[in-house]
């Protein structure tokens, strides 16, 4: 009889603790369903912001090109002269784009397009790359490459790739043109076909690989006669292209591109470019003459 008040008082005093449990309880669903919808509409507005910067990379003006290349004469010079430089800057200028040129070794300037993308192409790459790149359909160059081997090896004659196996074989650095690995071969570079002209009459290398116009350079200025080599077809000429990194953006420039060079190849002006520096056009590009 005497604990009645005292089980009255935990009564009520219990009845109150839930109250303000479940009322807790509510006010804790309606914060979690606020912050998820807050949440929500972050989530929201984020995509939206995405969308629209999407949107806007797709109809934005494109104020202007970087591209960046080895220093390669009478193609990337560095005081901004050469048949690429030339090409790129009719392509772009003519549409409000302006045109920024660089000039770096090839490794460097291929991570500063791929994996910096501190500038938007590199011209001179081959379509089946490894790198993260994306192509215009047409090149801007044929690649046309000789092998030089000494006369007196009458047993080298490097016409396949499986010929080149066991031997040294010598290029200019920066080149990449095969991995030595894959074809069981020792790679030493050279920096100017003057030097690798050296290394192979003096046994060093057996098989240089370049340019044809470099090859004649060398021997002239080196007082050689083309009558100790043997100057045949690289097996692996082939075209080259302006790549560029992935995005919406080089997708832009490179539509771009695409119709630029047809305009241009109708019109005749590329042809006149390609002239200017005694370069043959890539006969990929009269495809387009041949569709009108």
């Amino acid at each position: 009889m005497h604990q009645a008040p005292f089980i009255d008082l935990f009564s009520s005093g219990l009845t109150g603790f839930t109250r303000h449990l479940f009322r807790g309880i509510r006010a804790m669903r309606t914060l979690i369903q606020g912050g998820i919808f807050t949440i929500c509409m972050l989530l929201a507005m984020t995509s939206w912001a995405a969308g629209k910067d999407a949107s806007a990379l797709h109809t934005a003006k494109i104020p202007m090109i970087s591209v960046i290349a080895p220093d390669w004469e009478d193609y990337t010079s560095p005081n901004g002269e050469g048949l690429y430089w030339d090409v790129i800057r009719e392509i772009y200028e003519p549409e409000g784009i302006k045109v920024r040129i660089n000039t770096a070794p090839w490794r460097r300037a291929m991570k500063m397009v791929t994996k910096y993308r501190l500038h938007h192409a590199i011209p001179g790459e081959y379509r089946d790359t490894e790198e993260n790149l994306i192509f215009p359909r047409y090149p801007i160059d044929l690649e046309l490459m000789v092998t030089v081997t000494l006369k007196q090896h009458t047993d080298l004659n490097p016409r396949e790739l499986s010929d080149y196996r066991g031997h040294v074989v010598s290029w200019r650095k920066g080149y990449d043109l095969l991995v030595p690995e894959e074809y069981g071969f020792e790679l030493k570079e050279f920096r100017s076909m003057e030097d690798g002209l050296q290394m192979l009459n003096k046994g060093d290398v057996h098989i240089l690989i370049d340019e044809p116009d470099e090859v004649e350079l060398a021997m002239k200025s080196m007082g050689l006669s083309k009558d100790q080599y043997n100057v045949i077809p690289y097996v692996k000429s082939q075209y080259v292209y302006l790549a560029f990194n992935e995005g919406i953006l080089s997708e832009r420039l490179i539509d771009v591109y695409n119709r630029r060079v047809e305009t241009l190849m109708k019109s005749g002006e590329m042809q006149a470019i390609y002239e200017k520096w005694g370069i043959t056009v890539p006969q990929a590009l009269f495809q387009i003459i041949s569709r009108r």
